[in-house]
């Protein structure tokens, strides 16, 4: 990577930028006095930050952070029941956001991070992750197969990064000098104080981890743990510290399927898995990296008869893995046969139970903040993800809509509570707008995303047809179970060929990607649903 230079206008624009809503970090400077100062000392700090990282000396009043504990679920005189949230200084995290912007462009345009990291990366998320899992694990199910997700659980991830360790890992890749000396001084020398009502602790020193609250940190994480990723012989699929390795195996033709070879292939993929958690563990013995084995869990993917009877004996660290039936990954659950009722049910359940909590304060809010509060805080928790699982039996899908309708019966008001389209109809603009990023957009997905999408349809001739359709019409392969037809890309495809061409985004009649456009053309047409009667089974009219 070549040398990492500052301009005056990066920094203004960060700085004016910022939430004022953030805490002030140990120096005490507020977010709103440094927006408003932006125009004169933007050059100043510009200076400052190129002394800082020429030299390779990092302020060492940045090198202090205040620790705000936060109570978690149990106990609270329990210490250990407390998630410690680091508030650095402000002027700090300028600094880093540029220097972060220069490495994870080098990280990207270079290839370097593993296509298999979802976590702080662009255009990735965790419901690109469990799209790509879930896809794929059905595709092994249709095909008389298994699969076995093993949940790895690293303890302290971020607070127990090998400083030396990373340091190499980060000349391999050619970071360059300059980046490499201040980094050194980045990490050295850190402490933290506890800030509790108004009192602080003595200052602890820490020798290890990447410091908590920093811009940078979640980029030397990806970094430090970029090569676990490329260990095994089974892929490891990873956001951020949650790590998966997904073993599988399948038959091309049913006619191979029989007791025998189910029962080989089963004792392949076990060995392989054993064998490749023998390479985690080694790798974190030379890292320094400790995997909790107690909450280190696997899921046999399967819809066997047999399935709930067979044993896999995975074994990490000389402990035998838990087995569970319901995986709860990535804030999914993730049962055995792939089905999401469990799921859906505990997100209505959720999605209830705050509803619940604003019937009993109604009398605080007027209509119209009723329902502005059913919008930012209720509806998305039945929405999160909702691409994975929204082929779901409909009667269970059900249980969504009986909340909407409470909520519908607690604003009372007719007048407001028309404009919300059901959530099914909502489901779908997500899944289509969501296809439309994976499928035309460039560098917008996982490359191993983009592959297990459908391909163009070749027309071989002129037809009313292929005249008619838009440029993205896909050929669907057939499926053999009902389970694989409503998955995300085969149930969204099927909907994606019935648009009319107009939805899609034009320049000089020429089509480019917008995500943006696209999704307002498609809620527009379902304005004009009438007019497209061969989509309108699959849109229900918006109110």
């Amino acid at each position: 990577m070549s040398r990492i230079y500052f301009r005056t206008r990066a920094v203004y624009k960060i700085l004016v930028n910022l939430d004022s809503n953030k805490s002030a970090g140990p120096d005490c400077l507020p977010a709103e006095v440094l927006k408003k100062t932006a125009a004169a000392i933007a050059k100043p700090l510009r200076n400052l930050f190129h002394l800082s990282y020429s030299k390779g000396v990092f302020p060492s009043s940045w090198k202090t952070a205040n620790v705000s504990p936060i109570p978690k679920k149990g106990n609270k005189s329990d210490p250990n029941n407390y998630r410690p949230i680091a508030i650095c200084s402000i002027l700090a995290k300028v600094m880093e956001t540029i220097i972060n912007q220069k490495l994870s462009k080098y990280l990207e345009t270079n290839g370097i991070i593993s296509d298999r990291q979802y976590g702080f990366r662009p255009n990735r998320s965790t419901g690109d992750l469990l799209t790509y899992l879930t896809q794929r694990l059905n595709s092994i199910l249709q095909h008389s197969g298994e699969g076995c997700v093993v949940a790895l659980d690293i303890s302290k991830a971020f607070d127990r990064v090998w400083h030396p360790a990373l340091i190499a890992k980060c000349k391999a890749i050619g970071l360059g000098k300059y980046f490499i000396n201040w980094l050194k001084n980045f990490l050295s020398g850190r402490s933290i104080q506890v800030l509790v009502d108004g009192f602080t602790s003595v200052l602890y020193l820490l020798n290890a981890g990447v410091p908590q609250g920093c811009v940078l940190s979640p980029t030397l994480f990806i970094i430090f743990i970029n090569d676990l990723l490329m260990l095994t012989d089974n892929p490891i699929y990873s956001y951020a510290d949650d790590s998966s390795l997904v073993a599988s195996y399948s038959f091309q033709k049913t006619s191979h399927v029989n007791p025998q070879s189910v029962a080989t292939s089963r004792s392949f993929m076990t060995s392989s898995i054993n064998v490749d958690l023998s390479k985690i563990f080694n790798w974190g013995k030379q890292n320094r990296v400790q995997f909790n084995t107690s909450k280190t869990q696997c899921c046999l993917i399967s819809r066997k008869r047999d399935a709930n009877t067979f044993d896999p004996h995975i074994n990490f660290q000389g402990e035998d893995v838990e087995r569970l039936q319901v995986l709860y990954t990535l804030g999914t659950k993730l049962a055995m046969n792939l089905v999401f009722n469990e799921h859906v049910f505990a997100k209505a359940k959720d999605a209830a139970k705050c509803l619940g909590f604003l019937r009993r304060c109604k009398i605080y809010f007027s209509p119209a903040n009723l329902l502005k509060i059913y919008k930012a805080y209720i509806r998305p928790k039945m929405e999160d993800n909702s691409s994975i699982w929204a082929g779901a039996c409909p009667t269970t899908l059900k249980f969504l809509d009986s909340v909407q309708k409470r909520a519908i019966r607690l604003i009372d008001d007719e007048s407001i509570t028309a404009s919300l389209a059901p959530l099914g109809h909502r489901r779908n603009i997500g899944a289509l707008t969501l296809f439309y990023r994976y499928f035309v957009g460039e560098d917008t997905c996982s490359r191993e995303l983009k592959t297990i999408l459908p391909v163009l349809k070749t027309f071989t001739r002129n037809t009313r047809l292929a005249s008619s359709n838009h440029p993205y019409y896909l050929f669907i392969p057939r499926s053999s179970t009902d389970y694989y037809e409503n998955t995300f890309i085969t149930r969204t495809s099927k909907i994606w060929n019935l648009l009319p061409p107009e939805v899609f985004p034009k320049k000089e009649n020429v089509h480019v990607y917008n995500l943006q456009r696209f999704k307002t053309n498609v809620n527009q047409m379902v304005k004009n649903i009438n007019n497209y009667p061969f989509i309108k089974p699959y849109f229900p009219s918006p109110h």
